[in-house]
C-alpha cells in the first residue's frame, strides 16, 4: 500500500470546543456541520454532495449545515441556490493551511465522495484528526479507510444523504469510527511511505541490472 504519509504534528486531535469557537468567529461555522475540503476538480464530485445535502434537509429536516472549504466555481453556489439550500451551505473559499486541522476536528463528518483518486491525502488528514468519514466505494478510498468509515456509491446522492444522516443521529457509531480511523492513521507515516517508495525503486533497479 504505497500511499502518502500524513504529518501527525499538524493533523492531530484538538479540543473541539476550542476550535469551534475559533471557526465560528472567523468563518461563521455553526456547532453542527458536515465538511468537504478540496480545490475544485470534477472528480471531487461536489455537485453530488450538494444534492445529498438537499435530500438531507428535505427528507430528514436536518438543521446541521454543510461547510465546503477551498476555492469552488460560482456555478456550485448557483446550484445550491437552485436547490434552495443556500442558507445551509457555507462556502469558505481559500483558507490558510493552519485552519484545516481545526475543521476536521470540529465537524460531524468529513464527506469525500470522489469519483477517482490516486492518493487520497484528505482522507489521511481527516483520519489523523480522528474525524468520522463518509467516502466512495472506489479502491483507493476503501483501501485507506478499510472498514472504519461509511462507504457509498459516489454517484448516488441518496446513499450519501443516508450515510450523513446515520452519522448525525448515531453518536455511538460516530465515536467508534473516530477512534478507529485515528488508530489506522498511525500506519500512514512519511517514514513508512519513503521506505515503500525506496523498495519500489530498488526493485526497478534490480530488474534493469538483470537485463
Amino acid at each position: 500500500d504505497r500511499y502518502n504519509g500524513v504529518d501527525d504534528k499538524i493533523f492531530r486531535p484538538l479540543s473541539r470546543e476550542k476550535v469551534l469557537e475559533e471557526l465560528h468567529e472567523k468563518y461563521g461555522v455553526p456547532e453542527e456541520f458536515f465538511l468537504h475540503i478540496s480545490a475544485y476538480q470534477p472528480k471531487k464530485n461536489v455537485e453530488t454532495i450538494l444534492k445529498a445535502y438537499y435530500i438531507l434537509r428535505k427528507k430528514y429536516k436536518v438543521a446541521a449545515k454543510l461547510v465546503i472549504v477551498g476555492r469552488q466555481p460560482d456555478r456550485l453556489k448557483r446550484l445550491a441556490s437552485r436547490l434552495n439550500i443556500s442558507r445551509g451551505v457555507i462556502f469558505t473559499g481559500y483558507i490558510p493551511s493552519e485552519d484545516i486541522p481545526k475543521f476536521y476536528n470540529a465537524t460531524i463528518a468529513f464527506i469525500f465522495p470522489s469519483l477517482h483518486e490516486a492518493n487520497p491525502l484528505p482522507l489521511l488528514e481527516a483520519m489523523a484528526c480522528g474525524c468520522a468519514i463518509v467516502t466512495s466505494n472506489i479502491p483507493p478510498c476503501v483501501e485507506v479507510v478499510e472498514n472504519s468509515a461509511l462507504i457509498v456509491d459516489p454517484r448516488s446522492p441518496v446513499e450519501l444523504a443516508n450515510a450523513m444522516h446515520i452519522l448525525l443521529e448515531d453518536e455511538n457509531l460516530r465515536t467508534k469510527l473516530e477512534r478507529e480511523v485515528l488508530e489506522k492513521a498511525k500506519k500512514f507515516t512519511w517514514e513508512k511511505s519513503a521506505k515503500e517508495y525506496i523498495k519500489v525503486y530498488m526493485n526497478i533497479l534490480a530488474k534493469i541490472s538483470r537485463k
